[in-house]
């Protein structure tokens, strides 16, 4: 319907893939760049449709022109230590492209980017950097050049993001399922792994972030694990990972589901810098909490 307004939360996604607003088709697309490798602020767009129908009651003084969609909705100054850091994730997006050379050849890389490049921007040499084996001061001394991503840079980016996850992501993936069919857990949201995550239709599977709660049995005992009890018993000093508990802001998502918001449930979220390694110690700690 026309009288519909769409608007679409992406904090959970845009950290695993681009974001594609005209091709979606919402009207108000809200996400914080701390999810895309930058700093704790706020990021909107709005639809030129979605902007007429408010600018008139944009937050800042009534003499700002309301066309002037995003002054008007800027509630005072610019922070400019905030606007440094975007200047920054620019700069990581373009690295993550194979855009940038601030980072030295002679990094190190992952095994699974070696064709990474070839196949993307038809460049038959290795990646110029890696996530995983440091390179940043080199990094934050060019920090001041080359800083401005393209979308094809952010394409390309997320298009590595979701490479480097596919491993990782989906060893955690087994974990959890194993662990569920056990019945020992009850894990939430489609069991798909992204088969091709430079395909188009990746952006509709799974990302990883992962929500489960432990299995409650009918006369639950004082020794069966809580939410609480897992979060605490991988985050400890024996195991040192870092996997949270809560509602994440989901409460009618989790009264739906019949869970104690208060409660919340266990959440492990990868980024495309965790490594299968780090997925290993996590599987560990799980072992150990429901043996």
């Amino acid at each position: 319907s026309n009288a519909c307004v769409f608007v679409l939360d992406s904090v959970a996604f845009a950290p695993h893939r681009a974001l594609r607003v005209s091709e979606w088709g919402v009207d108000w697309c809200a996400f914080s760049p701390y999810k895309t490798f930058g700093p704790h602020c706020g990021c909107l767009f709005g639809s030129q449709t979605a902007f007429e129908t408010v600018r008139a009651f944009g937050p800042n003084h009534e003499f700002v022109n309301p066309k002037a969609h995003a002054y008007k909705f800027e509630p005072g100054g610019v922070a400019h230590e905030t606007s440094a850091g975007l200047v920054g994730m620019g700069k990581y997006l373009r690295v993550l492209s194979g855009a940038s050379n601030a980072i030295s050849d002679d990094v190190g890389y992952r095994e699974e980017e070696t064709d990474f490049f070839a196949a993307v921007r038809g460049d038959k040499k290795k990646p110029s950097c890696s996530l995983v084996s440091g390179g940043y001061d080199a990094f934050y001394a060019n920090l001041v050049s080359d800083c401005v991503p393209s979308r094809e840079d952010v394409l390309v980016a997320f298009e590595r993001v979701a490479l480097l996850e596919e491993k990782p992501q989906s060893k955690l993936l087994s974990i959890l399922e194993s662990l569920d069919k056990r019945g020992l857990i009850k894990l939430f949201g489609p069991k798909r792994k992204t088969q091709a995550p430079r395909a188009r239709e990746a952006a509709e599977d799974r990302v990883p972030t992962f929500a489960f709660v432990p299995a409650v049995s009918k006369t639950r005992t004082v020794s069966e694990p809580s939410v609480a009890r897992v979060v605490a018993a991988c985050r400890g000093d024996r195991h040192k990972v870092a996997i949270r508990s809560g509602s994440m802001y989901a409460v009618r998502l989790c009264e739906d589901l019949g869970l104690d918001p208060n409660e919340g449930v266990v959440r492990c979220s990868l980024a495309h810098y965790n490594t299968v390694e780090e997925v290993a110690r996590l599987e560990k700690a799980l072992e150990e909490v429901f043996r």
